[in-house]
């Protein structure tokens, strides 16, 4: 086990990238199958998520780089750009992608919320996907346990360098969580569960319930990792919270229970509108 899958003209092709790609792909093939909910073509749902994916991997590679820019000091241009070796936060992606998609839909007069919900149950597809290609780069990882379902990366040496020199430099040949594996499982059930409800709520209820239960699980799951350092952990009185805890339970659950509020509130507008005209 590698990071690299294999090799291209010398150009070395990571499995992160490979499981980004699988994952883009599942996250449109599913998109087009529930295009109707949203009153697009199959074409307008692949321009749209083409350009989507596209902005979320820009912000997730940009929150990145100034998250652990202390990380980055060889000097070399290109480290910043190098997402095939890893290295994408999920908020930053979160955040450009969805200004993107509010601009998106207010010009071309669709409703957002429908169009949240498409995203909120095609999203966790594509990440599922993305989540094993953490676990197969190395990045990600654990904290070292004895627990059954520990994980031992191999100390392979590909010309003189450990292809896990991260892993290996903290913790040796020690198992760790698989923690991107927890992540992958959680993501799979939130995907599974909201692909079940969808289309059963209020138009926007279902990106709500995929904010909730995701952050729900990442707060949980993120307890496990085990690569932060100690300039990078939050100190809130006296308890200590992972980065993603601290994303997930001040932005991510809030999230989605201001879209829920805000779903009742659109659906109460749109009723006593209704209610007005006929009386």
């Amino acid at each position: 086990m590698t990071p690299i899958a294999f090799s291209i003209f010398g150009h070395a092709i990571h499995w992160y990238g490979i499981m980004a790609g699988i994952g883009f792909l599942a996250a449109v093939w599913m998109a087009q199958r529930k295009h109707e909910s949203v009153e697009l073509s199959e074409d307008q749902i692949i321009n749209v998520y083409v350009w989507t994916m596209l902005f979320a991997i820009i912000g997730a590679r940009i929150y990145f780089v100034i998250k652990y820019y202390n990380t980055f000091t060889d000097g070399n241009l290109l480290q910043y750009f190098a997402i095939w070796e890893g290295g994408l936060v999920y908020y930053g992606g979160f955040i450009l992608a969805s200004t993107f998609m509010i601009l998106y839909t207010y010009f071309k007069n669709i409703n957002i919320l429908k169009m949240m919900d498409l995203f909120a149950v095609t999203l966790p597809l594509g990440h599922f996907f993305g989540r094993i290609g953490c676990f197969l780069q190395g990045c990600c990882f654990g904290a070292p346990t004895t627990s059954p379902l520990g994980f031992k990366y191999p100390q392979t040496m590909v010309d003189g360098h450990y292809c896990y020199p991260d892993i290996i430099k903290l913790y040796g040949d020690l198992p760790i969580h698989p923690v991107q594996l927890y992540e992958a499982f959680t993501i799979l059930v939130v995907f599974l569960i909201g692909l079940k409800l969808y289309g059963k709520f209020k138009p926007g209820r279902s990106a709500a319930f995929y904010f909730i239960a995701y952050g729900i699980g990442r707060f949980y799951v993120e307890g496990f990792r085990g690569e932060y350092a100690d300039q990078h952990l939050v100190n809130i009185g006296n308890f200590t919270l992972m980065p993603g805890q601290f994303d997930s339970l001040f932005f991510i659950i809030p999230t989605g229970i201001g879209i829920w509020i805000l779903a009742g509130i659109v659906d109460w507008y749109r009723k006593r509108k209704i209610a007005t005209t006929n009386a």
